[in-house]
């Protein structure tokens, strides 16, 4: 789902992966997860929800911290 997510069947289950819209058209609540996904924002991650069934799951954080070679690589 283009700037929210995707979502796809497991085993008859829809499942969703994406941020807070994506959540909110699945009709997930995040409330159980909100401190975590805080939590995971403040360190510069960037947070992605799982759904389940509408349920809220879980939820992942990913970031890319900076190399010591991305001023060089910048440079080239």
């Amino acid at each position: 789902v283009t700037g929210k997510g995707v979502q796809g069947l497991v085993e008859g289950r829809r499942v969703s992966l994406g941020n807070l819209a994506m959540m909110q058209d699945v009709g997930a609540e995040i409330d159980s997860v909100g401190k975590a996904a805080e939590e995971l924002r403040v360190e510069g991650q960037t947070v992605m929800f799982v759904a389940i069934d509408g349920e809220i799951a879980g939820l992942l954080g990913v970031a890319d911290p900076i190399k010591e070679s991305t001023p060089e690589a910048i440079s080239a």
